[in-house]
């Protein structure tokens, strides 16, 4: 599971809102992504303070993300590298 989008989802949410959710899911593993060890601090800080959200801290996550308020790609966009560009 990528949870920042491909950093497309940085553009709205904070990277704690990002992880949060991820780690209140019934997951085994997630991808995080980093290009900094600063990035990748802030991370592992987040990550070893994190405490489950509640449902309704996620159903207020997942309001904001359906509010269409931010620029951030859905679905197939998210993976636009994966599509043919035309010749």
């Amino acid at each position: 599971m990528k949870i920042f989008g491909n950093a497309f989802l940085l553009r709205g949410f904070s990277v704690r809102d990002c992880l949060s959710y991820t780690l209140s899911l019934p997951v085994h593993a997630v991808t995080l992504g980093f290009s900094t060890v600063g990035q990748l601090e802030d991370d592992v800080r987040v990550a070893q303070q994190f405490k489950p959200l509640s449902p309704e801290e996620m159903e207020a996550l997942r309001a904001r993300a359906r509010s269409g308020r931010f620029d951030v790609p859905t679905g197939p966009g998210l993976e636009y590298w994966k599509r043919k560009l035309p010749a």
